[in-house]
């Protein structure tokens, strides 16, 4: 397993090699990958897809880091134990589309607020 050394070290990957446990894939699609892992050691969990910078992933509901493996796919750090783990790809782009449409719509909606205030109304408009 390659792993990206910029990322950082690992920090709770058992030394001894592969843990004992199981993985069981519940879900899988396009946008997001939900598995349930159970594993006496903690562990490293590799997904062998596209890593992306838009994939974030959740381990038991919290957040955590997913790094580079074999230079191409994401791998993520699992506790020793019972756990969810869930992979959501949420593209950046569509979070930046959303809050610039948000800021165009609240500064058109203020430029009308106050052409009515002032007694302008849109053109062919007359206040009676």
């Amino acid at each position: 397993m390659i792993l990206e050394a910029s990322e950082g070290r690992l920090s709770r990957v058992h030394p001894g090699g592969a843990p004992h446990g199981t993985v069981d894939l519940l879900h899988a699609d396009a946008r997001e990958v939900r598995i349930a892992t159970a594993s006496s050691d903690p562990g490293l969990l590799v997904l062998l897809d596209s890593w992306s910078p838009d994939w974030r992933a959740t381990v038991d509901g919290q957040s955590v880091p997913i790094r580079h493996a074999n230079l191409v796919a994401r791998a993520i750090e699992v506790p020793a134990g019972e756990h969810l783990v869930v992979f959501r790809f949420v593209p950046t782009a569509l979070h930046a589309g959303a809050a610039t449409s948000a800021l165009a719509a609240a500064i058109v909606l203020l430029g009308y607020v106050g052409a009515r205030r002032r007694g302008s109304g849109p053109p062919g408009h007359s206040r009676a």
